[in-house]
């Protein structure tokens, strides 16, 4: 089942780096996507995909819609892949194309790109309620308009083994240490954002 023309936001779907937040066991490839379209709003329930309204989560709003940059209401559906099958056997990882279907690098992909989503969905039951219900699994990724994540910050390199060695304590209680406060900063200050550009 593919569904078409959707906004993604914080995709992690590098293969060799499924996100173990929640779920250090079994990481997952995911992303979100989003829309403040009600008629897309439907077509997305009508495919079984549980659709939540966006809310402010704390503050003077708390409970109240998060309106997007159009001023709009906006509903979200989160989507992922386990990295692990049940019988803990390596899952194939998210596929991630452009719209000629070749590869592209999924570490790119920043939030507000445009995207048609490939699923695979499954009927289970609900372990607690009995009830059946229906699993979306995320499979594919066809980026349509990409707009560029570009970290902030650049990561090591895998430098490989870090060599370990003893050594004699030789600091006595009178080294002159100085700690240079002008010159240090508190690092939970720094806001790090995803920076984008978009490709033409």
């Amino acid at each position: 089942m593919i569904i078409k023309n959707c906004r993604i936001f914080y995709a992690r779907l590098v293969p060799e780096r499924p996100y173990g937040r929640y779920n250090e066991d079994n990481p997952t490839w995911e992303l979100q996507i989003r829309t403040n379209d009600p008629r897309q709003k439907t077509e997305w329930e009508e495919a079984g995909l549980n659709c939540k309204l966006m809310i402010h989560k704390k503050g003077e709003q708390e409970g109240e819609p998060l309106l997007d940059e159009e001023g709009l209401k906006q509903w979200r559906v989160n989507l992922k892949k386990k990295s692990k099958k049940a019988n803990g056997d390596p899952s194939p990882p998210v596929e991630v194309v452009n719209g000629f279907k070749k590869a592209i690098d999924a570490s790119t992909l920043g939030n507000g790109s445009v995207c048609n989503i490939r699923l695979f969905q499954r009927e289970y039951t609900d372990k607690v309620t009995k009830e059946k219900k229906l699993a979306s699994i995320l499979m594919g990724v066809q980026v349509l308009h990409h707009v560029i994540y570009e970290p902030i910050f650049e990561e090591f390199d895998n430098e490989g083994q870090t060599t370990v060695e003893d050594a004699t304590d030789n600091r006595s209680d009178t080294d002159d240490t100085a700690t240079d406060t002008e010159n240090t900063h508190d690092a939970t200050d720094d806001t790090a954002d995803k920076s984008s550009r978009i490709k033409l």
